[in-house]
């Protein structure tokens, strides 16, 4: 509020939120936040993340369930649905952590590499290990889905956290939804 207050009549004031599929008791409280916002972008991307179990950036199910609930608390003219432009890898077994000295040396002995040493005597081994990994990402085929779903819900605007990550023909795929604008 106290930034909106500040802030010149004619200057657009958005506000991004993590996507919500239900209301909770926190700092990102959608009607409160649309009340006061011009703008709310509702960040609907890392339905999985990073540190949590593989799987897709924002399913087109989840999608939906997060564009119903931001409907129910955005008013339409405010709402501005984010979508991904990335992918994510998750790597099934974990190759970087802390190692005691009993299991540095357990290690050394598996691969038996070579031990070298820095300049100021610090000694380190290379070795090489597969890893299984699964990759997630986003396609026009299922950004297709998600624009497609968004202007079939009545949301007009779509927005995206950086340009030049997109797929090449994403911008046809935007001209092509008539309603559909883009922030």
């Amino acid at each position: 509020k106290e930034l909106r207050s500040k802030l010149p009549a004619k200057k657009v004031f958005s506000v991004a939120v993590p996507a919500r599929t239900a209301e909770k008791q926190d700092s990102f409280s959608y009607q409160k936040i649309s009340s006061i916002a011009d703008r709310v972008f509702v960040m609907a991307y890392d339905e999985h993340w990073r540190t949590g179990s593989p799987g897709s950036i924002a399913s087109l199910s989840w999608c939906k369930r997060v564009a119903s609930f931001a409907k129910k608390n955005i008013p339409a003219e405010k709402l501005v649905m984010g979508i991904p432009f990335y992918g994510r890898v998750w790597q099934k077994q974990e190759v970087a952590k802390a190692l005691k000295y009993p299991e540095t040396l357990a290690l050394w002995k598996k691969y038996q590499t070579p031990l070298s040493r820095t300049a100021d005597g610090t000694p380190f081994f290379a070795f090489q290990e597969t890893v299984d990994a699964s990759v997630f990402f986003e396609d026009i085929q299922s950004l297709r889905g998600k624009i497609g779903h968004y202007e079939e819900e009545g949301i007009r605007k779509v927005g995206f956290w950086r340009a030049t990550q997109e797929p090449p023909t994403f911008w046809d795929l935007l001209k092509a939804q008539p309603k559909m604008a883009s922030f």
